[in-house]
């Protein structure tokens, strides 16, 4: 049986045909195999070879890369970066469906369908806990003990979202949490300060949450803002000097990015439904594994990592009955359609239906007020589970490393109309500042 073709399809086959006249591939059924990715130790080692310190361009081509990405940034806030041809080609087969090839599952060889529904950038950013001015010059933090907030920040490029991504600014509503909102953006507050980690959590003297003990974590996290045009993402990240009457001049450090790379929204599509899953999976390009130290341990951040998604019924309490109140008061919690509520928890406005949902469509995160549940489990990753066809997933590593490759940390600022010149890089390169 044909899987779905999706909006995600059409628009990337209308491109390829555009550019070559060529038509479109055929779906893959769920049936079809697919040999095993080509083994990836070299780029491995080439990613390696990256230097710590990428603070300037290596070479004229760079910087051509660089301005034209930065043209696009200041005429489509929704599109920061130009992929390169190799970059497209990769990019055309991160969609619609394909199978893993499981090979590392407990109960032997096993085919997993999966349905991309959307694709495109990936930062981390943590900032600081709030300090005395006098103490501005001096460095702000040595651990996750320092930090006053960690963000996900999402930048679709293709999506099965009709919202997603932004192509006016202009439409931009007054209340983001009721659809619909032209995203360019998603900006989601980790719970924890980091992602979902088992490993992060043990290191810190934490026993993890979750389902299947210690080799599980499941972590809140809520959409905090989303918007049309990402300039306003720079505005957000920057220093913000204030005064209070009791403690003087305070000083709200700028954010720094700790990681940055490609993204995929993939739907597991096993039968019965109740199987089903929704996961984001990345592929950080920056900074590369070799530069990976103590800021991306603490964070809970991976070179590559799959996380089960769910999505928080918001007309339902936080928590159980009499239980302590939790997670985002009614007045700030997202705002579903009837029509939305029905069909993914089965309840209405008054209140009904299951606590928690697959967002299997990604216009549900395009609004303020989402509150979602990040579940990491080892044991997927030991059974090989990627979250990606096996064709997607080696896509979605080709993206990353061309990026690792050729862009610098400077770079990867201006993607977002940052400069290093407010914003410290370092945590690029595995140290707290």
């Amino acid at each position: 049986m044909t899987l779905r073709q999706t909006r995600l399809d059409e628009r990337k086959e209308q491109d390829s045909s555009a550019k070559s006249g060529d038509s479109s591939e055929e779906q893959i059924a769920a049936g079809d195999k697919r040999k095993a990715p080509a083994n990836e130790s070299a780029d491995n080692a080439d990613n390696d070879d990256r230097a710590k310190s990428r603070k300037t361009d290596d070479s004229a081509n760079q910087d051509d890369d660089n301005a034209k990405a930065q043209k696009d940034t200041d005429t489509n806030a929704s599109a920061p970066t130009t992929l390169s041809g190799s970059q497209s080609k990769a990019d055309n087969t991160l969609k619609g469906d394909d199978i893993e090839i499981n090979e590392g599952n407990s109960d032997g060889k096993k085919e997993v369908p999966w349905h991309v529904s959307e694709k495109g950038l990936v930062y981390f950013f943590y900032r600081p806990k709030v300090q005395s001015a006098d103490k501005a010059d001096s460095k702000s933090t040595e651990s996750l003990d320092d930090v006053q907030n960690t963000f996900m920040l999402l930048v679709p490029r293709a999506s099965e979202s009709e919202t997603a991504p932004a192509s006016d600014a202009s439409k931009e509503q007054g209340d983001k949490r009721e659809p619909p909102n032209p995203t360019a953006y998603r900006l989601v507050s980790l719970g924890k300060k980091r992602m979902p980690s088992p490993e992060a959590a043990l290191k810190a003297g934490q026993e993890p949450g979750g389902i299947g003990g210690r080799h599980s974590e499941a972590i809140w996290a809520t959409v905090a803002d989303i918007g049309a045009d990402l300039k306003a993402v720079a505005e957000g990240m920057g220093a913000e000097r204030y005064s209070t009457k009791t403690r003087g001049e305070r000083l709200k450090p700028a954010a720094r990015p700790a990681g940055r790379g490609h993204y995929a929204l993939s739907i597991k599509t096993t039968d019965p439904p109740s199987s089903r899953e929704v996961r984001i999976t990345y592929h950080l390009s920056h900074p590369s594994e070799k530069d990976f130290g103590q800021v991306q341990e603490e964070l809970g951040l991976h070179p590559a990592s799959s996380v089960l998604m769910q999505m928080r019924n918001p007309t339902l309490a936080p928590t159980g009955p009499n239980a302590p109140a939790a997670g985002l008061p009614e007045d700030k919690r997202a705002i579903l359609t009837k029509e939305e509520l029905q069909e993914n928890f089965g309840g209405d406005v008054n209140k009904n239906g299951n606590r928690y949902a697959r967002p299997e469509e990604p216009a549900l995160l395009d609004r303020q007020g989402v509150e979602l549940l990040l579940i990491k489990r080892d044991q997927e990753e030991d059974d090989g589970s990627k979250g990606l066809g096996d064709e997607q997933s080696e896509a979605l590593a080709k993206l990353a490393k061309e990026d690792s490759n050729k862009l610098s940390d400077d770079a990867i600022l201006k993607e977002l109309a940052l400069s290093s010149k407010d914003v410290e890089v370092e945590a690029l390169s595995g140290e707290w500042i």
